[in-house]
């Protein structure tokens, strides 16, 4: 601590930023709730702020008019902080939260201890700082612990085991951008507990995290989180694992494109029906799409040094010729062109196999059925139905 004990300038300045975080809400208390006089001294302690003098004074006058406020409660242990005396902005801050036990004084409570070496008391009111939080105030408390240094995985503790804490969470870490690491821990957590009272945010929180994962390749956590919500119904789809990693094989409602679902966009000359009753999808394609198009597409995870195998049932209308079908992609590995046996014909259902090799690393790679004119060709017409897609690890 810089100054000889004293808290240095940008360590106060979070401080201050903390408190500034409920300045407009707890202003309009004063307005509503206090009297005057205690809204002239706080005025008086902003005015001095502002000309660079010390403010103490008239905060403590302010605190003795409206001792309930925990808006003037700290901004009165920030002024005598500021001063140099800990002791009494400790003993101010207290008796705030004893007061008026809202958020603020607590989270005050917790950036004192914290300033102070005191990881103990720091983490205790972290915890309850969090705990009368609201979703709003959340990310702005998350910043200030990382603006403070505190690691993601000491404040990820302190949210408990909240489901609606540690949806802010996610969704605070979810928002930044090179966080999969700490995404991928906050994940785990909320993924092992029920959803709650509110188990919309869970499922939300949930499902951004599992799609941010899959696009950072951290598929193990985003399995996790995707498996959490297939194992109560929550996605349209099934728990991924070694027997099938693909995540909606029997192509339920809905097909939203998040997380492990299909994935398609809307392409001219092609059109898709998915059947849940029948487990299947059929994709029709008159001949006007492009050149080359992804037909269907979903995220899996490969886990490393494990052989797979992708398997499904198809049958195929039209494509005159027998290469020019789609054909299933997954890494560097691909299958045959789904055709019929003979040009013009309509085929039974057919089950097609084929292998991917096991890679040094993990890493999640897109299953794909694509479409390609072949050269000296005509762009081909016809329709593919699927039904049991299978991605297995194989011993």
């Amino acid at each position: 601590m810089a100054n000889g004990g004293r808290p240095g300038p940008l360590l106060l300045l979070l401080f201050a930023a903390g408190a500034a975080l409920a300045h407009q809400s707890y202003w309009l208390y004063l307005l509503v709730n206090d009297p005057d006089p205690a809204l002239a001294a706080a005025q008086r302690a902003f005015d001095a702020e502002l000309r660079g003098e010390d403010s103490a004074d008239s905060w403590s006058r302010a605190r003795q008019l409206a001792p309930r406020s925990a808006f003037i409660g700290v901004h009165t242990a920030l002024a005598e902080e500021r001063r140099g005396q800990t002791a009494a902005a400790e003993r101010i801050l207290l008796e705030t939260e004893r007061l008026n036990s809202l958020w603020l004084p607590r989270w005050s409570l917790a950036s004192f201890y914290l300033r102070n070496h005191r990881p103990a008391e720091d983490a205790r009111w972290g915890r309850l700082a969090l705990d009368r939080s609201n979703a709003q105030v959340r990310p702005a408390l998350f910043s200030l612990l990382e603006q403070a240094g505190v690691p993601p995985a000491v404040w990820l503790s302190w949210c408990g085991s909240r489901p609606d804490v540690l949806s802010s969470a996610l969704d605070y870490l979810a928002a930044e951008t090179d966080r999969a690491p700490d995404l991928a821990a906050a994940t785990r957590i909320l993924a092992s507990l029920e959803p709650g009272s509110a188990p919309g945010l869970w499922r939300s929180s949930l499902l951004t995290a599992c799609s941010r994962l899959i696009l950072a390749g951290q598929g193990g956590a985003a399995s996790q989180a995707w498996n959490s919500l297939a194992a109560r119904r929550m996605v349209g789809g099934q728990p991924v694992s070694g027997r099938n990693r693909i995540g909606n094989p029997a192509f339920a409602d809905p097909i939203d494109g998040e997380a492990f679902n299909w994935r398609y966009r809307a392409l001219p000359g092609v059109s898709r029906t998915f059947d849940p009753q029948s487990r299947s999808v059929r994709i029709r394609i008159d001949g006007s799409q492009p050149e080359a198009c992804t037909l269907l597409s979903t995220p899996v995870w490969i886990p490393p040094g494990c052989r797979h195998r992708f398997s499904c049932r198809y049958r195929v209308e039209g494509f005159e010729t027998a290469a020019s079908g789609p054909v299933w992609t997954l890494a560097q590995a691909s299958s045959e062109p789904l055709s019929p046996t003979a040009p013009n014909s309509s085929s039974e259902w057919r089950r097609l196999s084929f292998e991917i090799p096991a890679a040094g690393s993990g890493r999640v790679s897109s299953l794909s059925l694509t479409l390609v004119r072949r050269r000296g060709f005509i762009r081909a017409s016809g329709s593919v139905e699927i039904r049991e897609p299978v991605l297995e690890t194989l011993p």
